[in-house]
């Protein structure tokens, strides 16, 4: 059905994502009496997520560290550690844990335990 609507109209077809079915006052069957009182909700129409295309509001990409004035460029605000994604494995840990070396001013960290003991 989807694919013979496709083929034939040269576009994507669209459904309804929502209930649409009329209310039950105006109806000529019979309904139970919570189906008068429901409540319709907003229906979403928007396209799907393209990560492709729109990886500038969909990137998972982050930074660590503090950040310092856009007004005064020094080298102190550029050091951040840049992540592609929040999601580390442990040898990523582990370069994150040696730049806290504190002797040349470097990134205070501390590990917190997930645990429940």
């Amino acid at each position: 059905m989807q694919i013979a609507d496709m083929a034939g109209s040269s576009k994507e077809t669209t459904y309804s994502m929502g209930d649409d079915a009329p209310i039950a006052v105006l109806s000529e069957r019979p309904h139970v009496l919570y189906n008068y009182f429901k409540q319709r909700f907003a229906q979403v129409t928007n396209p799907p997520i393209d990560p492709l295309r729109e990886g500038v509001v969909m990137s998972l990409a982050m930074t660590l560290g503090k950040k310092e004035s856009i007004y005064k460029v020094t080298e102190k605000g550029a050091r951040l550690i840049h992540l592609e994604s929040p999601i580390l494995n442990s040898a990523e840990m582990e370069q994150i844990e040696s730049y806290a070396d504190e002797d040349s001013g470097g990134f205070k960290n501390s590990k917190i335990s997930t645990r429940c003991v």
